[in-house]
């Protein structure tokens, strides 16, 4: 009698639990799709039925239990049958079963009950897990600093305490203020800011900026401060509420400091001049012999002292008399005379004219005898002037007849007396 070696049973309405046993010989069974109950045999091994090479058993919704734990070796025949229940997503496969016996899973992984009725491994309820004696116990969350852990788990926190936060390991660690520039954040954050670090202050959304020097014309304000300055633009200077105010020109009679000083002219004003500390002090007149020098000016005279005047660079020079035949001018003038020279007389406008001899024929004497002092000797000598001019030789015009020919007076008085 032949033996049966195929068993092909699948798509139908096939009701009631597997047998126990199968035939010897046989190669596939294949019985899925239907609505078998009850439990999978834990006796269809490899090792009972080693023709067995596909025993199909997925679609059968009723059906509880585990495969037998030999399907599972990749080395065995029945590997197939128990991926094609694996890849079927079916729950029959039972992954979490560390124990068998007959009636399927006798035992489970960590973390899991054994279902007494349906022989598969289970979850407890949320937040429970397996006591160790088939039933559920309260499990305890063992992340330190950590108020609740995820749900069904021991070991990964959902939310840590206040100062601290979850890890990508779900482990609680300490919050750290991450504000850049920040000393102490607010409590129980890590981005928003209490007090920032020196230079810096709070912005609305609690991150730290730099504080900006708003103190108008400021180069630099006291450290740390925005409305305080230390060091003010140029021509500006701090005042005693730290504020910039213009700087203000203080030296004596100065029109115009040095940029940026208070305390150094650099333009005085008029009548005024430096001095080697850039300070004002009256221009003074430089010329000698000047009463009043040009307005404004030092080495200009205006009006020079008497006896002097003005030359063409308004320097002051003597006056000089300038009244020809003049002596001596009258004081400080130089063109009226006060003494002319001998045979010279004042006329009214204070000039020198020659005296006229007011002698009779005296003229005419000097006239006639106009040539060479020698000739009016000889005149003399043959004793003329007695009969002819008898005041001749007293006359002022001899004095010029003298001047011209080198020949003292008083030699040409004495020769008619011979």
């Amino acid at each position: 009698m032949a033996k049966l070696q195929f068993l092909f049973l699948f798509n139908n309405q096939l009701t009631g639990t597997l047998p126990g046993t199968l035939p010897a010989g046989i190669r596939q069974l294949q019985v899925n799709n239907n609505t078998i109950t009850g439990y999978i045999p834990q006796s269809y091994t490899t090792e009972k039925y080693p023709s067995a090479t596909s025993i199909l058993l997925r679609g059968n919704p009723q059906l509880r239990g585990c495969v037998p734990p030999s399907w599972k070796d990749s080395k065995n025949a029945l590997y197939s049958s128990y991926t094609d229940l694996r890849d079927s997503n079916s729950t029959l496969t039972c992954e979490d079963c560390t124990t068998y016996d007959d009636l399927g899973c006798a035992g489970c992984a960590t973390g899991l009950k054994l279902d007494t009725v349906t022989r598969q491994c289970v979850d407890c309820a949320v937040n429970l897990k397996p006591d160790g004696n088939g039933g559920c116990t309260p499990m305890v969350c063992s992340v330190v600093s950590c108020t609740k852990c995820v749900d069904d788990t021991e070991g990964q926190c959902g939310t840590c305490a206040e100062t601290y936060k979850l890890d990508e390991n779900k482990q609680c660690i300490p919050k750290v203020c991450g504000v850049t520039n920040c000393t102490t954040c607010v409590y129980n954050t890590e981005d928003q800011c209490e007090t920032c670090d020196e230079t810096y202050k709070l912005d609305e959304n609690k991150q730290c900026i730099p504080k900006v020097c708003g103190v108008t014309n400021c180069d630099a304000c006291v450290y740390n401060t925005e409305d305080q300055c230390e060091t003010c633009s140029e021509t500006y200077k701090v005042d005693e509420n730290k504020q910039c105010i213009p700087k203000v020109c203080g030296v004596t009679n100065c029109t115009t400091c040095v940029y940026n000083t208070e305390d150094q002219c650099e333009t005085c004003s008029e009548t005024y001049k430096l001095n080697e500390n850039k300070q004002c002090i009256p221009k003074v007149c430089g010329v000698t012999n000047c009463d009043a020098c040009v307005y404004n000016t030092e080495d200009q005279c205006e009006t020079c002292s008497e006896t002097y005047k003005l030359d063409e660079n308004k320097q002051c020079i003597p006056k000089v008399c300038d009244v020809t035949n003049c002596t001596t001018c009258v004081y400080n003038t130089e063109d009226q005379c006060e003494t002319c020279d001998e045979t010279y007389k004042l006329n009214e406008n204070k000039q020198c004219i020659p005296k006229v001899c007011g002698v009779t024929n005296c003229y005419d004497l000097r006239v006639q005898h106009g040539g060479p002092v020698r000739d009016l000797q000889r005149d003399v000598q043959a004793g003329r002037e007695q009969t002819m001019y008898p005041e001749s030789l007293r006359c002022h015009e001899l004095y010029d007849l003298r001047v011209q020919h080198g020949r003292p007076v008083r030699e040409l008085r004495r020769e008619p007396e011979v």
